[in-house]
């Protein structure tokens, strides 16, 4: 998949749009976001294909 993020700006305030892959980038994108000097507000709208941060029990494998 290709990802496309559009960044617009205004006063401080930062939203992002657009599609990544995983949910973890989208919350990665927005966390950078925010560290960027002079971000006052970061609104992100970006969608993603697959939540890679849901925990599933069913998947964790026991160490014994």
């Amino acid at each position: 998949m290709s990802a496309a993020i559009v960044v617009e700006v205004r006063s401080g305030e930062v939203t992002l749009a657009g599609r990544l892959d995983r949910r973890s980038a989208v919350d990665l994108a927005g966390r950078l976001a925010a560290r960027v000097s002079g971000v006052v507000q970061v609104t992100n709208m970006i969608g993603y294909e697959a939540d890679d941060t849901a925990f599933d029990p069913a998947q964790v494998t026991p160490v014994a």
